[in-house]
Order: C-alpha cells, then sequence, then structure tokens
C-alpha cells in the first residue's frame, strides 16, 4: 500500500514537474513574441519619427530661404523707396517757408 502510494505520488509530482516545465517554456516563448513585437514596434515609429524629422528640417530650411529672399527684396524696395525721396523735389518750396 505505502510503495502505491509512494508511486502515485511520484507521478503526481512528475507530471506536475512536467506541466510546469511547460507553462515556464510556453511563457517564455510568448515574452519572447513580445519583446520582439515591441522592438519591431519600436524600431517602425523611430524610423517614422526619423523620416517626419527629416521632412520637417527640409521644410523649415526651404521657409528659412524664403524668409532670407523676401527680407532682401523689402530691403532693395525700402532702399529704392528711400533713394527715390531723397532725389524727389521738395513739395512746398524751401523758400516758401521763409516769407
Amino acid at each position: 500500500m505505502i510503495a502505491l502510494a509512494q508511486r502515485l505520488h511520484d507521478e503526481y509530482v512528475r507530471d506536475g514537474e512536467q506541466q510546469r516545465d511547460a507553462l515556464v517554456s510556453s511563457a517564455q516563448e510568448q515574452a519572447a513574441r513580445v519583446v520582439a513585437d515591441a522592438e519591431e514596434q519600436r524600431d517602425r515609429t523611430l524610423g517614422d519619427l526619423e523620416a517626419r524629422r527629416e521632412r520637417l528640417e527640409a521644410a523649415l530650411r526651404q521657409l528659412h530661404g524664403r524668409e532670407d529672399a523676401y527680407r532682401r527684396q523689402l530691403e532693395d524696395f525700402m532702399t529704392t523707396q528711400l533713394t527715390e525721396l531723397r532725389r524727389s523735389p521738395r513739395a512746398v518750396p524751401d523758400d516758401a517757408v521763409a516769407r
């Protein structure tokens, strides 16, 4: 009777250990898949963000170029207007004020 009980006990322990090992193995495989998926998602997200950053930097460079061109045009226009103002005759002659 004791031998039978011992044998049953040993079988239950062995079955429990096998189930434990199977569960641990399955959990490790699932964890590895989750980690791999997360790393893949991270890499995709970082790649997308890098591409977006590059597009934004290019747009910013383009805007800086437009600003520089606008400032040059505005400065040229204002210089031309000031030159024309200095060259043009006064609306009221100088000698009209002295009278």
